[in-house]
């Protein structure tokens, strides 16, 4: 795992021309949201970052943010933010 994240940390996501949609939440206690930031400032294609608050009932970790055995409270905005977005695409 440390090698995968190290490779993609390390790539040269500028010439990404896929868009991308960068969905998490700044209190990730298991990525470092600002590497999940840093990452999405340097994507090539369109970049949309939607930043999540978890709630009491979601992981701990502000790792898993949807699922409904982990973060029961995220899945449906979850969901419904991923449709807009893929909808969006298409417009």
């Amino acid at each position: 795992m440390a090698a995968l994240v190290k490779a993609v940390t390390d790539a040269d996501v500028s010439l990404a021309q896929t868009p991308a949609l960068f969905y998490f939440s700044n209190d990730d206690q298991v990525v470092d949201p600002a590497r999940t930031i840093d990452m999405a400032n340097r994507w090539g294609g369109s970049a949309t970052s939607i930043t999540v608050t978890m709630g009491a009932d979601d992981d701990v970790f502000s790792h898993v943010i949807a699922g409904d055995i982990v973060s029961p409270g995220q899945t449906d905005a979850a969901i419904t933010a991923m449709h807009n977005w893929i909808t969006r695409l298409a417009e």
